[in-house]
């Protein structure tokens, strides 16, 4: 498991997600270390008219094992990006908190607590709770808290072990990357979105906005 890379287990497998430049397909074989590909500005021909059903099918396929479905599911789709955005906000959105999520985001800020027995009784509840309480410590990071809520933070993610990606979290990394590679207005403001509000996929939407930063927006 990558640890070196502090924004997390998700961002750290986006480098092996992460597609080829666009004569390429996007591998599923992790085996072999790749380099993270450059973004490019996509110059797209006629976008073609996507049905919902359509729509569905591809989402099925970017979580396909095989590569072949998963290349041609990200082809379409960001040959289409007055479609594919809207439909990606909403499969990428994510859902309330539930009531153990709201528990886990008291317990990160007890770790800013005054009284040095909060913090210790915070710190060993969130630890209990294991992975389930990566994400959130994530995004809890991600926020820039205090120095010393910062080190606990990182101590604890460096104690709890996140189990290997689905099928799903490997899908919604590669939409993320699709996002990035549509650079679109609406595409950059969905990336925006999940910096803010998803724990699991703000490390990797940052890290997309960053390379975004550097070119101009893709023509619509």
């Amino acid at each position: 498991m990558v640890r070196a890379n502090r924004t997390g287990l998700l961002s750290a497998c986006l480098t092996l997600l992460v597609l080829q430049p666009a004569s390429g397909e996007p591998s599923t074989d992790t085996t072999k270390p790749k380099e993270a590909a450059q973004p490019v500005s996509v110059q797209r021909p006629h976008e073609p008219d996507l049905s919902p059903k359509e729509l569905e099918a591809l989402w099925s396929d970017l979580a396909s094992p095989q590569d072949r479905p998963v290349f041609l599911a990200f082809k379409t789709l960001t040959a289409a990006p007055k479609q594919a955005v809207p439909f990606l906000r909403e499969r990428l959105k994510p859902p309330p908190p539930t009531v153990e999520q709201q528990q886990i985001f008291k317990l990160i800020a007890a770790l800013d607590n005054d009284e040095f027995t909060v913090r210790e009784r915070a710190a060993a509840e969130l630890e209990k709770l294991g992975q389930e309480a990566l994400p959130a410590l994530r995004l809890a990071l991600q926020n820039k808290p205090s120095l010393e809520v910062s080190r606990r933070i990182e101590q604890l993610m460096e104690k709890l072990k996140a189990p290997p990606l689905t099928p799903e979290q490997k899908r919604a990394l590669l939409a993320v990357k699709l996002l990035e590679r549509i650079n679109t207005l609406e595409a950059r403001e969905v990336l925006e979105k999940l910096v803010k509000e998803s724990p699991d996929l703000s490390p990797a939407a940052k890290e997309a906005l960053e390379r975004l930063a550097k070119l101009p927006l893709a023509k619509p």
